[in-house]
């Protein structure tokens, strides 16, 4: 028997891609989407994440002035969702829930390295 989940309501919800297969960097930011920035204020060149055959997205939901983080995937490959976690600042140790979507490598791949982050 499935345990019973009783969802509920949330106030704001930020999703970050943290691996896909595409990016393009030249996209602007719009009112509902942060993009990647190529510089920095003083005009330094950033370091871009990389795209990669594999999917990892981070989901950060508001309730009440509570932050719940939970991770879908780890994505593929595992140098390039390493390197987006560092480019994009993402602290494995913020992440309270972690969930498959299917069990394609490219969905799982970096769950090792996941783990051993913690």
């Amino acid at each position: 028997m499935v345990e019973r989940i009783d969802l509920a309501p949330v106030d704001r919800v930020e999703i970050t891609t943290l691996m896909d297969n595409y990016s393009d960097l030249l996209l602007p930011s719009t009112t509902t989407m942060k993009r990647f920035a190529l510089a920095d204020r003083e005009g330094k060149a950033a370091e871009p994440p990389l795209a990669g055959h594999g999917l990892s997205l981070l989901i950060e939901t508001y309730q009440d002035g509570t932050k719940h983080t939970t991770l879908m995937d780890t994505g593929f490959p595992t140098v390039g969702v390493q390197h987006n976690w560092r480019v994009l600042g993402f602290d494995p140790e913020a992440v309270d829930v972690v969930f498959l979507s299917h069990g394609h490598v490219d969905h799982f791949a970096a769950l090792g390295e996941f783990l051993k982050a913690r």
